[in-house]
């Protein structure tokens, strides 16, 4: 959010306004979706949060940004749906099928037979593989530390009265900051929630398409009443 805060302007059109309030909100929904879908540990009240911040997210990209991506249909439909089999079938969430390391692990592996031969590549890496994984763990403990994360997605900070949930401040006496009052926001708002366009963002883009090609014109109309006087 500090990064639209920095990027966005006093003087800014209407459509900029859009683009902001759109990538806020769909920010906004990844952050509480990633917070929850990466969770070992969710209740039914979460999983149910989970599908509805992907639900959102999916709607606003698919009716406000120009093309929906794989990854954008990933976070929208597949997450919940695995999220929801893994709830019924273990009562656990997604972050026990965790990728975290994975890469750097791809790149280690690739080390172990970056010198071997064709016919000893796969001996070279599993022994390699089984001594940092396996032996060293338990004949060496000490060399191996375990460091807890203390990072969250959603910032500690929202809970402070002069703090809006989007992270940006506000004050203490309003309910949300200016970004999220906004009725370029609420408009954002429930057009994920319907699925539709909202009329004012409808008729914000109409106007503002009907201005700029106005404007593009070489001869309007007041330009012709003064070429003619």
């Amino acid at each position: 959010m500090s990064i639209l805060k920095a990027i966005s302007r006093e003087d800014d059109s209407p459509q900029q306004q859009l683009q902001i309030c759109m990538l806020a909100f769909i920010g906004l929904q990844l952050r509480d979706a990633i917070s929850r879908f990466s969770c070992v540990t969710i209740t039914e009240g979460v999983l149910q949060e989970i599908k509805d911040s992907c639900k959102q997210e999916f709607k606003a990209c698919s009716l406000l940004l120009d093309s929906v991506t794989p990854t954008i249909w990933t976070i929208g439909h597949a997450i919940p749906y695995h999220t929801g089999l893994l709830y019924m079938k273990l009562g656990l969430g997604l972050g026990i099928n965790t990728m975290q390391g994975r890469e750097a692990k791809h790149v280690r592996i690739s080390q172990y037979a970056k010198h071997a031969t064709l016919s000893t590549r796969w001996n070279l890496v599993f022994r390699h593989d089984f001594i940092t994984t396996a032996w060293l763990r338990q004949y060496d403990p000490a060399s191996f530390h375990y460091h807890k994360s203390t990072d969250v997605y959603v910032p500690k900070k929202i809970e402070q009265p002069n703090v809006c949930y989007c992270g940006l401040d506000k004050e203490c006496s309003a309910e949300k900051c200016s970004l999220c009052s906004s009725e370029i926001y609420k408009s954002v708002e429930r057009s994920a929630e319907t699925g539709a366009l909202d009329p004012y963002i409808y008729n914000l883009l109409s106007v503002t398409s009907w201005t700029e090609r106005y404007n593009d014109k070489p001869n309007n109309s007041l330009g012709h009443l003064q070429s003619n006087t």
